[in-house]
């Protein structure tokens, strides 16, 4: 991911900075070819805000939100970036493979919470088909065990999420996150199960 940023202080508008030579380019980014197309995107932008006043910005660490998985090119990413003089969030939008990926600054914050909680109910029922040591009758009682899970993860109320799990993990995108339950809420669903 690029880690500066040129923004335009008139026009409010940025471009990554590409620093300007081949050399510099293939340090700063190592494995990182640029496109012809980003390249005259940013010639452009250097000729459009000819005048103005510039800056550089630098992206904060660990302030990257996307709809997708890091390994996906082809998403939606917003991230703050700034300087002494200002703070500024920024998406980054990259529609299909053969095109440059654009910027823009775009006004307001972003705020995280945990939105919903569920269970994994599809691979939970193939877990349990699957399993050889589960009689018929086990196996079909273990649909009363997913639909208390259920309902018992919809009592935690999102805000109280982190104080009912053991840990949680990061899924593939940064919108998702797995949670290992605490042994107390294991307990409430083996019982009322029973």
């Amino acid at each position: 991911m690029v880690k500066k940023f040129i923004r335009c202080v008139a026009c409010n508008r940025v471009i990554p900075n590409y620093e300007g030579s081949d050399f510099v380019r293939a340090e700063s980014l190592p494995g990182v070819e640029w496109s012809n197309a980003d390249l005259n995107n940013a010639k452009d932008f250097l000729r459009a805000h000819l005048g103005h006043a510039l800056e550089e910005i630098t992206v904060e660490e660990n302030s990257c939100i996307s709809d997708r998985p890091s390994y996906e090119p082809v998403r939606v990413t917003y991230f703050f970036a700034g300087n002494a003089k200002g703070r500024f969030l920024i998406r980054r939008t990259k529609s299909a493979l053969d095109e440059p990926a654009s910027y823009e600054i775009i006004p307001g914050r972003v705020k995280l919470s945990n939105l919903s909680l569920g269970i994994q109910e599809d691979g939970l029922r193939k877990q349990i088909a699957a399993e050889k040591g589960f009689s018929p009758l086990l196996k079909r009682r273990m649909e009363r065990f997913i639909r208390v899970f259920r309902d018992e993860i919809a009592r935690i109320s999102p805000e109280k999420f982190e104080e009912e799990v053991e840990e949680i993990d990061d899924a593939e995108g940064s919108t998702l996150a797995f949670a290992a339950l605490k042994n107390s809420r294991w307990e409430k669903i083996l019982n009322r199960c029973r």
